[in-house]
């Protein structure tokens, strides 16, 4: 049984409402990251943390240029390798995130030279922040799991919007999931280690 087979029905949810529950819990993980070093090993093959953290900067940064229309090619430049300034550059940049969707002229034109529906990017934008963010927290804070309502509703997304084209570059292949746990169906869509012992890893 795979993961979206086994999903549990969940009522829908608007796109923006998502992604501000995918920051909250990504909020809550970035405050635990100070104080780590940045070679720290991630679930994310070929990334210790300051990678990944810097991935999430280049991703936040693209979401919220998304909303005036038209996303810069280029990562932005200059990023540190600490931790803890990556950190706190994501948690500036979320309240951008949030604030340039929420605004009436915000709507995506073009994403990765492509015209895309205002709805394709914020789900992609709801997955990439929640996603990682529980990427973060198996460094920083094991215990913090993504919550069920939560996980619940981003695996629909998750199905329409991760495919085979962005395997394995992107997601990792899709993992088992026979059970009904919304936020181990999620993560095993998306490449992610299956539940082992009872714990998430």
């Amino acid at each position: 049984m795979t993961a979206a087979s086994a999903a549990p029905a969940a009522p829908a949810e608007r796109p923006l409402e998502l992604v501000e529950r995918s920051l909250a819990y990504a909020r809550g993980v970035l405050v635990a990251v100070p104080g780590h070093p940045a070679d720290l090993a991630t679930p994310c093959a070929d990334w210790d943390l300051g990678d990944l953290l810097a991935h999430m900067v280049d991703g936040f940064t693209a979401f919220v240029q998304a909303a005036a229309g038209v996303v810069s090619p280029e990562p932005p430049a200059g990023l540190p390798r600490e931790p803890a300034l990556l950190a706190g550059h994501l948690l500036d940049l979320g309240c951008g995130v949030l604030g340039e969707w929420a605004s009436p002229a915000g709507r995506a034109r073009v994403l990765c030279g492509l015209p895309l529906p205002t709805e394709v990017v914020l789900e992609v934008a709801a997955l990439e922040i929640a996603v990682h963010g529980w990427d973060v927290a198996q460094v920083c804070s094991p215990r913090r799991r993504l919550p069920a309502q939560l996980a619940a509703a981003l695996l629909p997304a998750a199905v329409r919007r991760v495919g085979a084209a962005d395997r394995p570059h992107r997601f990792g292949a899709v993992r088992p999931g026979s059970r009904r746990d919304p936020e181990a169906l999620l993560l095993a869509h998306c490449g992610r280690a299956a539940p082992r012992g009872g714990a998430l890893v």
